[in-house]
């Protein structure tokens, strides 16, 4: 990177809190955000267990609040994020519109399915449906905010519309790779002087019956109903899925100069970014991990980090049996003998998986892990998979060196991405 880029605002909306102050520490503290679905009912359900938002009221967070009727859940989680992320940065009005941009990583977006019964029984002819008479008399009674309400790059539109975010940027829907690749993108487009600012994250929300059917017929989903908040045990010999959850984490990144000029305080410095494909199958991740193998050696060389200089890397770690064990192998691939006594912490323990969002919050939970200089426990790893033997961080919170940290963040499709941060150096 040629131009010093910096965080100097988180926002987070998790299943562990609405600020990334609370979600901090109630992570250094061990504690959970998963537990028995509530907000609706999952009774008929294979999966049962989630990490959902309590106490939010998205009244606080948006302008218009006429455009909440046109926003689902995760868009309202991704626009309390980054406006909590400005916020703390205490950004505006400091900044040229056209300098300022957005990287949102979205996720699966869809309105109600319950819209479309009445179109659908309106265009059914005895037990077929008729396509012909769905588009004469179905598609007329839809509601126009149906469509609306499922655009996959809402947040970026009335993020930016809100904020006044007249520059750079872009939208990414790239499974659980996207938050990670948002913040990615958004320091090289300021560290190419595309941007002196960009609010960069991601936003999901699995808590939800269409969701968790989706990736339940996939078989990607956790089936531990009762063990609760233990159900998602990324790294342990027990894990058998993730845990569906929603949530949202959006950074202000700036310039160094920038920040420096108003006088901003940074938290932490984004010192490389990393990208690489699988190029293998859909579903499965490379055997080997070689695409994040790939992406973690680039955002190396792209910070100029040696792998021994490295104190952390924030694994993607879903609790899923053939990823958890493919990122140790990328992990040991990328550094080397350096694996060996670096820590690993994987936060899906505590918070489950918002999978588009899911890279993005744990940029941010390293930013911090950076600034504070401790990185939070894995939770609910109980049991040694002898073919996942890093030092996942079992026995507390736990201090690390001063210098640079690793998140990773992979996707189906085959898609990872790898981010160094580190501390401020003059």
């Amino acid at each position: 990177m040629s131009r010093r880029v910096v965080v100097t605002g988180i926002g987070l909306i998790t299943p562990l809190g609405l600020d990334a102050a609370t979600t901090w520490a109630r992570l250094l503290a061990g504690e959970s955000g998963l537990g028995p679905i509530t907000g609706f009912d999952a009774s008929g359900l294979a999966t049962r267990v989630g990490g959902e938002i309590r106490g939010f009221k998205p009244k606080q967070y948006v302008d218009n609040v006429k455009n909440l009727k046109v926003m689902t859940p995760m868009v309202q989680y991704g626009i309390a994020a980054a406006k909590t992320a400005l916020d703390e940065a205490k950004l505006l009005p400091d900044v040229e519109p056209e300098r300022f941009g957005i990287a949102s990583g979205a996720g699966h977006a869809t309105g109600d399915p319950s819209a479309l019964i009445p179109a659908i029984e309106q265009s059914a002819t005895g037990e077929h449906f008729d396509l012909a008479k769905f588009g004469r008399e179905g598609i007329p009674i839809i509601n126009p905010l149906w469509l609306l309400r499922g655009l996959s790059n809402n947040v970026l539109g009335f993020a930016s519309a809100q904020f006044n975010a007249q520059g750079w940027n872009t939208n990414l829907q790239n499974s659980g790779a996207s938050g990670l690749m948002a913040v990615g993108d958004a320091a090289v487009a300021i560290a190419t002087d595309r941007a002196d600012v960009m609010l960069a994250g991601g936003y999901d929300a699995l808590c939800s019956p269409e969701a968790i059917v989706r990736h339940g017929r996939l078989g990607l989903l956790s089936l531990a109903n009762e063990d609760g908040a233990k159900a998602s045990r990324p790294f342990d010999a027990k894990r058998d899925g993730f845990v569906p959850a929603d949530g949202s984490a959006f950074l202000l990144l700036e310039a160094l100069e920038h920040a420096h000029r108003r006088g901003a305080k940074p938290i932490a410095e984004i010192l490389g970014y990393g990208c690489g494909s699988d190029a293998w199958r859909l579903m499965d991740p490379h055997p080997n991990g070689e695409g994040l193998a790939r992406a973690m050696k680039a955002a190396l060389a792209d910070a100029s980090v040696a792998p021994e200089a490295v104190r952390a890397v924030f694994a993607h770690g879903t609790s899923n049996p053939r990823y958890d064990r493919t990122e140790t192998l990328a992990i040991k691939a990328a550094l080397g003998g350096a694996s060996k006594r670096v820590a690993v912490p994987a936060i899906k323990g505590a918070i489950g998986h918002p999978i588009s969002a899911s890279g993005a919050i744990a940029a941010a939970c390293a930013a911090m892990a950076v600034r504070d200089r401790k990185v939070p426990r894995t939770l609910n790893l109980e049991t040694r998979d002898p073919e996942c033997d890093l030092d996942h961080v079992t026995h507390g919170s736990q201090e690390i060196l001063s210098g640079p940290i690793m998140v990773n963040a992979s996707g189906l499709g085959g898609l990872n991405a790898s981010l160094v941060l580190g501390p401020l150096e003059v």
